[in-house]
């Protein structure tokens, strides 16, 4: 049985690397390649910061592409064996189409933790990197000075910060002004200080001027040191102004707990990063789904060319996305819960995986 193992792994392998390139391919040219142009073209980046960016958010294109490349290859492979008469004379040699199979669907296994740590460690970081390279190039010769954000950054805002100057190494800020809003907007409380410490998520205002509205007007003391919480250290600067679906989950949990912290609503500030977590922990899984939803549709009357696996692979995978992003749209607006929206999509997968394997396996 390991000689049938190896030799099923080895018609598999080339035909997964050729789906990885040749999707990749069309990622890149519809995605990546026009960003980087416009970033040359229209910005004035020079070819060689622009070439950094598009090799540090590579690693995104290719975490796609790993789940359409198997549903690929384990369709191609098991089409190949039918088509040369393989899979009859395995049956006829009383070797069961699961145990045929089994190789491909192990691989679908591994590659969806592969791709799991893909857009857990690899793609967070090279999409980081490509960020700051963007803002260092775009602020370059510029102090840091004027930063201001709000919590949340959208929607009804809560808090507002604003810093003169920031110096990382010395965690010393200036200039600080810090206004705190009720739940329908409206001001409610002011801090403003020369200077400030920043340690941890927290700020130390020091000699600060407290401005509190009141039922009587507004209340002016002076109570001299004052610390707040930020729910920001200085590292998760770089962060602020990140699109979510470019963090870590590890960042996304950190921004949930924040936001709890703040008493910020569950919906949508609590919501939209609860959808982002559990999608981003379903969708690696996809990779096993296709695996199993491959072979079985590989021992079908097919074609073995790349051209008609190809196409097949396209509707499939396009068929699960059209369901994966039309769920984490109900999802986000709290329609259903977002651990029911972000694994719908693979339990139909892989209930129609099983049930294809069962009937071909009888």
């Amino acid at each position: 049985m390991r000689r049938l193992d190896r030799y099923i792994t080895s018609e598999f392998a080339p035909l997964l690397l050729f789906g990885i390139g040749a999707f990749l391919v069309i990622l890149i040219g519809v995605e990546l390649l026009p960003k980087a142009l416009r970033m040359v073209v229209r910005e004035g980046f020079p070819l060689a910061v622009a070439a950094r960016v598009f090799i540090y958010r590579l690693p995104t294109m290719i975490a796609l592409t790993l789940p359409m490349a198997v549903m690929f290859a384990s369709l191609m492979t098991v089409a190949g064996l039918s088509s040369h008469g393989e899979l009859l004379a395995l049956k006829a040699g009383g070797i069961p189409f699961l145990r045929v199979s089994a190789p491909v669907i192990v691989a679908g296994f591994i590659l969806s933790l592969i791709t799991l740590g893909f857009n857990e460690q690899i793609s967070p970081l090279g999409s980081r990197k490509a960020f700051q390279l963007v803002r260092e190039y775009r602020e370059q010769g510029k102090p840091v000075e004027n930063m201001t954000f709000w919590i949340p950054d959208t929607g009804t805002p809560r808090q507002f910060f604003r810093i003169a100057s920031f110096d990382p190494k010395s965690r010393r800020l200036e200039g600080i002004l810090v206004i705190y809003f009720d739940e329908n907007g409206n001001y409610s409380q002011l801090y403003e200080a020369e200077y400030a410490e920043w340690q941890g998520e927290e700020w130390v205002l020091h000699n600060a001027l407290s401005v509190e509205r009141t039922e009587r007007g507004r209340l002016e003391t002076r109570p001299g040191d004052i610390t707040i919480f930020v729910g920001k250290s200085p590292e998760q600067l770089s962060e602020m102004n990140q699109d979510l679906d470019e963090m870590s989950i590890a960042q996304l949990q950190r921004l949930l707990r924040q936001r709890q912290a703040f008493g910020l609503a569950y919906k949508p500030h609590q919501l939209e990063l609860l959808q982002i977590i559990q999608s981003r922990l379903a969708l690696p899984w996809c990779a096993l789904g296709f695996a199993m939803l491959g072979v079985a549709l590989g021992c079908r009357p097919l074609r073995a060319s790349a051209a008609v696996g190809f196409g097949v692979s396209l509707v499939v995978v396009f068929l699960y996305y059209l369901v994966f992003n039309a769920l984490t749209l109900m999802g986000e607006r709290g329609v259903l819960s977002p651990l029911i929206t972000a694994w719908a999509p693979n339990a139909i997968l892989f209930a129609s995986g099983l049930y294809l394997l069962y009937n071909s396996n009888s």
